[in-house]
Parts: structure tokens; sequence; C-alpha cells
């Protein structure tokens, strides 16, 4: 129930950012609605998880839409992380009343995470821009085996265990920004990642 009100407001706020955007740039020159495009940007990220503890095997991709006010010098703007490999129950179909741990090694708890934070940031010129991050990141836990047998067709496969936990996330990073691109190098508790932004500012 949180989470999809967490969800919601996301979505709202998306929306709100953008229409902000848009009167604001109206504002400046009354004489000017169609004359620019809002100076807002839209993203894409790779974020390496490194973390050892709630471990998220692999990588996770970043989505973000932000909106650079450059009278005020701050930003705004909403992030959506996912970890790539998103994991889930190997089907087992078991024999003689076999357990999954009866053919399988228990080997490590794994997760899948899935990552709602708001971002806030400092322009210090045309190019150049500091972003913090903070927000909400919700985990499901898995078990991972290796199987007892070399042959097998799965080398590991996974139990879910119905837990979840839900963590306060953080992340800062440094933007720079080339004509209608802006590059995004950024430190998370999930690890480090790198992104790009299309801006559809002037």
């Amino acid at each position: 129930m949180a989470l999809n009100l967490f969800n919601q407001f996301h979505f709202s706020f998306l929306l709100f950012l953008f229409f902000f955007s848009v009167n604001a740039q109206k504002n400046k020159d009354p004489f000017a609605r169609s004359a620019r495009l809002p100076d807002i940007s839209i993203g894409v990220g790779f974020n390496q998880n490194t973390t050892e503890k709630y471990k998220v095997p692999g990588g996770s991709l970043v989505f973000n839409a932000m909106y650079f006010d450059f009278n005020r010098r701050f930003l705004v703007g909403l992030d959506f992380t996912k970890n790539i490999n998103n994991r889930s129950s190997t089907i087992f179909i078991p024999t003689r009343n076999q357990e999954i741990g009866d053919v399988g090694n228990f080997k490590r708890l794994i997760y899948n995470s899935t990552i709602f934070s708001f971002r806030g940031g400092f322009i210090f010129n045309e190019k150049l821009f500091v972003v913090l991050g903070a927000g909400l990141e919700k985990l499901n836990e898995f078990k991972e085996y290796n199987a007892h047998d070399s042959d097998s067709n799965l080398p590991f496969f996974h139990e879910e265990t119905k837990d979840s936990s839900s963590l306060f996330y953080s992340k800062f990073g440094v933007m720079y920004r080339f004509d209608k691109f802006i590059s995004e190098f950024f430190y998370s508790k999930r690890g480090i990642g790198i992104g790009v932004n299309y801006f559809f500012g002037d």
C-alpha cells in the first residue's frame, strides 16, 4: 500500500515538473509561449552493484527526469532504478517428497532491488552540476543454490523466501553538459555508475 502511494506520488511529481517548467518559460516572455522548450532532461544510466550487504548481483538500470532552473541555479528530478537480472523462483518439480535443498547446496542470499528516489542539485554554470539524491529501496530476498549434479541443466537455481526489506537510499554525483547531452558520474549505496541525459532546452 505504502509503495503504491509512493509510486503515484512520483508520477504526479513528474507531471508537476513538466508543467512547472513550461509555465516558468511562459512567464519569462508572454509572447514566446512556443519559442523554446523548457529546461528539462531525461536520461538513462548504469549502476554496478558492488555493495556486499544485501547483495544484488550484476548491474542496475537507472532512469531519470530533471528540471533545471538556471536563474536560481538549482535542479530537481526523479530517479527509478531496477536491477537488470531480475530473479524469480526456479520451477521445481519434486520427486519422492524432495525439497529444493535436497538437490542443491545453499550458496548465498541475493536480492532483487527496486529504488524510487528524488534528486536535487546545484548549478555551478551552464555546463557543470552537482547532484544529491535520496529515496527508498525495496529488496526481495532469494536463496541461491548450487546444483548437486554437475550434469544438471541448471548450474544454480533460486528460491524466493517471501521476505522483503525497505531501506533508505542515497547517492551523489557530478554532471557535465556537452551541448544537448549531459554525462553523469555518481556513487550510491549500491555502488558506482555512469549515465547520459538528453537536454531539451537551449
